[in-house]
């Protein structure tokens, strides 16, 4: 997400592809201790000794779940992330012209998206 100003309208522009990193093992609260199964963070995920493809982008996700990106989950995340970055809005400053900043959002998607 890319903001360039706060106040007095809130101006953000979201990338409309994304990489997504993947887990290597199916999500389960029955087994809350396996690493693989709960943090996408590259440097866990890479240790595993049979690898899968942990790392893919918004198209190839797509693809491979039979959904439209476009239609189905970005304005999902676009909503989501306007939401928390207007929550914040008034705890920002604008003093500088011509900046900007760039946030990056962790989700979790699920079967429902």
């Amino acid at each position: 997400m890319l903001v360039t100003n706060w106040e007095p309208n809130l101006d953000v522009f979201v990338f409309s592809q994304a990489y997504l990193k993947m887990c290597s093992e199916q999500f389960s609260m029955s087994q809350l201790d396996d690493v693989y199964r709960h943090l996408a963070n590259y440097s866990i995920q890479k240790t595993k000794e049979d690898k899968i493809n942990i790392v893919m982008s918004s198209s190839e996700f797509a693809e491979q779940n039979q959904i439209c990106w476009e239609t189905e989950i970005l304005p999902k995340i676009k909503s989501l992330a306007y939401r928390a970055l207007k929550g914040l809005q008034e705890t920002q400053t604008s003093e500088c012209n011509n900046c900007f900043e760039v946030y990056g959002f962790d989700l979790v998607l699920d079967e429902s998206y």
